[in-house]
């Protein structure tokens, strides 16, 4: 076909219309790529902050050094929303009725901030050493909940030296003592009334006496001396740590908790300390658990005998010289269900003979009791959960 003029002027008008068109469809349509296009979740040059979400940032740690015993004391900290979404503060949590937090906004826009107070009244704290949390809930989808510590000195009505009480390394079997000695501080009397042993402290040895006032440290205000002795003839090897109560007149502090810790040596160890036997009577019958004794030079078992009825613990050769397995398994008269109790054992050196044990957890069950009468076997009801250590 011969291609006349007007052909490929109509040829040229099409063209400008189509691109025309194009044109106006890109720029209209919200689907088109601009040419500067940021892929969504990532940021744009030069931000540093997360594309489109809130990134709260906060202090790790508000020591608030010394404070009144006996008036509110306040320091404030900042919360930073570092995103680029709007930052809500859901909720702040504290761990002590002594803390008050206020925010003051529960909102902050991306690049901005706003303030927390927080307040401790040591009237509602029994210490001079507090040490605790404040949580912060918000609508960062990364870090929900994100905590930092609080911690402050309170100043003392009465004075403890040492604060708390370490006596280093104690030999099995003697008597590991140390003094305290409680100083007043304020003008206000406080005397001492008493000492009491907190549960798994019964190894502590206790008593206290009035200081002579001619050896205070400051005239006027007394003194006393609290004499702490540990009895390690029944605890077990390793690190022990034990408290007791301090009772006083100090309105604020009339009990207060003191620790006192020690390394219990001797001429053995033993691994692990607690044993969990889990299993059923019918089919875990020849099933143990073991513990190992472990000496430093050649020992004997005097004694070793178990706590829980129808259990039974029997003694073997060790891994390696100077070692002793103990195993523990059901006997023909154990019950089924959750038991617990202990291995007490009697040992010797030759040059002392001490006394030592290790918990014990069991966690039985039965399946033949658990037949109906057609003799159908019933889903076993063995004991749940992990006891505790």
């Amino acid at each position: 076909m011969r291609i006349r003029p007007v052909h490929v002027s109509m040829a040229i008008v099409v063209a400008v219309m189509a691109f025309v068109l194009y044109a106006t469809l890109r720029t209209k349509n919200p689907l088109a790529v601009p040419d500067e296009y940021v892929p969504t979740g990532e940021l744009a040059p030069g931000d540093n902050g997360k594309a489109g979400v809130a990134d709260i940032d906060i202090v790790k740690e508000l020591d608030m050094g010394t404070v009144p015993n006996d008036t509110p004391s306040t320091r404030q900290i900042e919360i930073h929303n570092k995103g680029t979404d709007l930052l809500t503060i859901k909720h702040v949590q504290k761990t002590c009725p002594c803390l008050t937090v206020v925010l003051a906004k529960n909102t902050i826009p991306p690049r901005q901030h706003t303030t927390l107070d927080v307040t401790i009244d040591a009237r509602k704290y029994k210490g001079f050493y507090y040490d605790g949390f404040v949580g912060v809930t918000s609508t960062d989808p990364f870090k929900s909940t994100v905590a930092f510590k609080v911690k402050a000195s309170i100043e003392p009505e009465f004075l403890l030296e040492p604060r708390e009480l370490d006596l280093g390394t104690v030999t099995k079997g003697e008597m590991g003592e140390a003094t305290v000695v409680c100083r007043q501080m304020r003008e206000k009397p406080v005397e001492v009334l008493g000492l009491k042993p907190m549960k798994g402290a019964e190894a502590l040895r206790l008593s206290f006496e009035p200081r002579p006032e001619e050896t205070w440290q400051s005239p006027g205000k007394r003194e006393y001396v609290i004499r702490v002795k540990v009895d390690t003839r029944e605890l077990p090897t390793g690190k022990y740590t034990g408290y007791f109560k301090i009772l006083t007149t100090c309105k604020r502090v009339d009990v207060y908790q003191y620790k006192v810790a020690a390394e219990v040596d001797s001429f053995y160890e033993i691994e692990p300390r607690t044993v969990i036997w889990r299993g059923d009577l019918g089919t875990d019958q020849e099933h143990v658990e073991t513990f190992t004794i472990f000496g430093e030079t050649p020992f004997d078992l005097v004694k070793s005998d178990i706590s829980i009825r129808g259990f039974v613990v029997t003694p073997r050769q060790g891994p390696k010289p100077n070692s002793l397995c103990l195993d523990i398994g059901p006997g023909p008269e154990a019950r089924h269900g959750r038991q617990q109790g202990t291995v007490n054992l009697v040992l010797s050196d030759g040059k002392q003979t001490v006394r030592d044990k290790v918990r014990v957890h069991a966690l039985v069950s039965n399946l033949a009791l658990l037949r109906d009468a057609t003799g159908k076997k019933t889903k076993s009801p063995t004991p749940q959960g992990t006891p505790s250590q």
